[in-house]
């Protein structure tokens, strides 16, 4: 697994590891459109794991041969934490994060022996 991706993961894990698992269709409809975004983003590749729809996803895994593409704006050497704060800034809200500017802080960051 790649780094970068790693870093998602554990970014999402912090949020929660327990649920059921889900198709991208079933969140509520507030939370449809950027469910939606996330299907057409990874070409249906990301599944999305949550207790019931009326809370948000409790975990998303997304393959890497469907990897949900890097904004526009971002340096091609982004950092890991600049590359994690992009996909939470798209898709966040599935896991119930409406800002991760203010939300979120990094608390720490390791470099793994496979990494990029």
């Amino acid at each position: 697994m790649s780094r970068k991706l790693s870093i998602i993961c554990i970014l999402l894990l912090v949020l929660s590891f327990s649920g059921n698992h889900a198709n991208a269709a079933s969140l509520s409809p507030s939370d449809s459109d950027v469910t939606n975004q996330l299907a057409i983003d990874t070409n249906n590749g990301a599944k999305i794991w949550q207790q019931d729809e009326n809370n948000p996803a409790n975990f998303i895994t997304i393959p890497p041969q469907n990897a949900a593409p890097k904004s526009r704006s971002l340096a091609t050497d982004a950092s890991d934490e600049q590359i994690a704060r992009d996909f939470l800034g798209n898709y966040g809200q599935i896991v119930g994060v409406r800002s991760q500017q203010t939300e979120l802080t990094l608390l720490k960051q390791e470099r793994t022996a496979n990494a990029d």
